[in-house]
């Protein structure tokens, strides 16, 4: 999220948005989400986002949780 924002900020190549949103489905939703709001600000007003990223959350820990009581 911050190569991506300062990428934006220097008008370069830019990473797409169906990237983080794989990224945050494979279990980066809550660096996303934390970078989303500080200390980046980087895709916040998107709605795409504000609304995917905290399902893809849910559903990580969830996964995390599953996998966990799998192993034990």
């Amino acid at each position: 999220m911050a190569y991506d924002k300062f990428q934006a900020i220097k008008k370069n190549y830019r990473v797409s948005e169906k990237t983080f949103l794989l990224f945050a489905f494979c279990f980066g939703a809550l660096g996303i989400l934390l970078a989303m709001f500080k200390p980046v600000s980087h895709k916040k007003n998107k709605i795409k986002f504000f609304i995917l990223i905290p399902i893809f959350l849910i559903l990580n820990i969830a996964m995390s949780y599953l996998l966990l009581m799998k192993l034990v």
